[in-house]
């Protein structure tokens, strides 16, 4: 993202305090919302931001909310700051257990204790959090799968998203792909028409393809039961009843029931409100 808006102005650019509470502040009166999402990828990026913030939102706004972290953007301090403002729950990346595809592969930039601590910062506050992770990852091996299922289970989230990796054209992670001959013509070609889904079966030409499938359909499962059982699981075949009741698995409940509300929703609109 960089290489492609270099030259054409600021890169990291934020909102102002006063123009976010400003919107917030309109659509609480016009459509009554009872919860917010912050869909910023990283809320708690800048202190001094979130402090101001939080006096703002607590006198004008006072609503439940949900938001985004980083492991290395979180601490006693801000953990506190957020429970302080009505966050119930958070989405943090883990992304991978394994140190080899999580920094050298991803460059995530981020130690397991600074994953471990993170989860413990937002238990010690009262706050319920997922993880996002990402089944995978050119180069990644079964070994390095059941790392991400072992610091999981060392975390204990309300819910774990398993996903798989997409290789977006133009990223790092696509020409290491394309190096290791993860991608041939064909799948380039897919790439570039946006066929395939981060959710489904990996169009990268994996050795551990089918492995992959399994543990993006799985893993919210083996989470919340017994290690001892996570070589039975893995072997049963990942069908669609099995990704259906993974969902249940996924997150916590009230988080469960807001998507199911939304996917209601568009669903509704796209039918009968053309």
């Amino acid at each position: 993202m960089k290489n492609l808006y270099k030259g054409n102005g600021t890169y990291l650019r934020r909102r102002s305090v006063e123009n976010v509470i400003q919107e917030l502040r309109i659509q609480k009166e016009k459509y009554k919302i009872k919860e917010i999402f912050f869909y910023d990828d990283i809320f708690t990026l800048d202190l001094k931001w979130l402090k101001e913030f939080r006096v703002r939102y607590k006198e004008e706004i006072k609503l439940p909310f949900k938001c985004m972290v980083r492991a290395n953007c979180l601490s006693v301090e801000i953990a506190t700051i957020l429970k302080d403002m009505g966050c119930i729950y958070v989405d943090m990346g883990v992304e991978s257990g394994s140190d080899k595809v999580r920094n050298r592969i991803m460059n995530r930039n981020l130690t397991e204790n600074q994953i471990l601590s993170a989860g413990n910062y937002l238990r010690e506050a009262g706050i319920k959090f997922n993880t996002l992770n990402i089944f995978g990852s050119p180069g990644e091996l079964p070994c390095d799968m059941e790392q991400t299922v072992a610091i999981n289970r060392k975390l204990k989230p309300s819910g774990a998203f398993a996903n798989v990796l997409y290789p977006f054209p133009g990223t790092r992670i696509a020409e290491i792909a394309q190096e290791g001959n993860f991608i041939d013509n064909k799948v380039k070609e897919q790439i570039e028409r946006g066929e395939g889904t981060y959710r489904g079966a990996t169009l990268l030409k994996h050795p551990f393809d089918k492995l992959i499938f399994k543990y993006h359909t799985f893993m919210p499962i083996m989470l919340k039961l017994p290690k001892r059982m996570d070589a039975l699981i893995l072997r049963l075949p990942p069908w669609g009843i099995f990704r259906l009741i993974s969902i249940f698995f996924i997150t916590n409940p009230r988080n469960l029931m807001i998507r199911v509300k939304e996917q209601a929703q568009s669903i509704y609109y796209a039918l009968f409100r053309q």
